[in-house]
């Protein structure tokens, strides 16, 4: 609104200029939004994106703060968005594993359900210290387990999952907290 209302003034006091610079703004603010609404997804009942199309959004608008010769304020609108997405992201990491020794996930394997038995054994050898299995899913060639393991102190989730992204049986991983 800010770009709209004032960053033309130096155009619309021509007398031979008879436009309305506002509209490029508008237009601005419009295909942007389009975009960023195709950003957002819903996946397993959850929204993505939204931070994306936010992110789209704000830069468009410094890109017509900076074009309408409006540096202060698209500077400030950059330094409010880095410092937002920083602590966002902050947040999330937090949020994402809000107690870093106890992960549950989802786990498809590809076999019979008797190579079942193995997996513990195997889940302990790259750091898990307790682990639940339930079955979810059973097709006559893969299964999906419920699964949940604590953590020994010094291994880090992500490891975790990538180490066991390397199991040759292992056909997807889903984290569910």
């Amino acid at each position: 609104m800010i770009v709209s209302k004032y960053g033309f003034f130096d155009l619309t006091g021509h007398a031979n200029i008879g436009l309305d610079p506002s509209r490029i703004a508008a237009g601005v603010v419009s295909g942007i939004g389009f975009i960023g609404a195709g950003a957002i997804m819903t996946r397993n009942n959850q929204i993505d994106g939204l931070t994306t199309a936010a992110g789209l959004w704000a830069t468009a608008a410094i890109g017509l703060a900076i074009g309408a010769d409006m540096y202060i304020i698209g500077t400030a609108g950059t330094l409010c968005i880095l410092v937002t997405q920083t602590i966002v992201r902050r947040i999330r990491a937090l949020k994402r594993y809000p107690n870093r020794s106890l992960l549950r996930l989802e786990v498809t394997l590809c076999g019979q359900l008797a190579e079942m038995d193995q997996l513990p054994e195997r889940l302990r050898a790259i750091g898990s210290l307790h682990i639940q299995m339930r079955i979810l899913k059973y097709d006559p060639n893969s299964f999906t387990l419920g699964i949940t393991v604590r953590l020994k102190k010094r291994i880090s989730p992500n490891g975790f999952i990538k180490k066991m992204t390397s199991f040759a049986d292992v056909k997807e991983i889903e984290v569910i907290d």
